[in-house]
């Protein structure tokens, strides 16, 4: 019930495209992420407010430990900085473990092969 400017519908619109055509998963790395995954019924766990007062006992090494298991999957990662609990540690293992295979609106994908 919250009110959203044509900009930012156009924004969920693409990234929501770009989810559902995708053939691997697609996780998005971003405070916002329920943005797009709330009209696709997606629920990604952990990753769908990635603070780190959400990530339980594991923390942000145990994300990381599940990033390195995956295999085949897409992450989408702001680079900006919304908020001081968005971990740091997370983001900077994805921009330098991963491959970096495009951009999506405010997006950087990265992929884990």
């Amino acid at each position: 019930g919250g009110f959203i400017n044509y900009q930012l519908e156009d924004n969920i619109e693409t990234i929501d495209e770009f989810i559902s055509n995708s053939k691997e998963d697609v996780i998005i790395l971003s405070p916002k992420a329920a943005l797009y995954n709330i009209p696709l019924k997606i629920n990604n766990g952990d990753y769908d407010l990635l603070l780190t007062g959400n990530l339980g006992s594991k923390g942000e090494k145990g994300i990381i430990e599940d990033i390195k298991q995956k295999k085949n999957c897409i992450y989408l990662l702001e680079d900006k900085q919304y908020i001081y609990q968005e971990s740091k540690m997370i983001k900077e293992y994805v921009k330098n473990n991963l491959k970096e295979v495009g951009k999506i609106e405010e997006f950087t994908i990265y992929k884990n092969e």
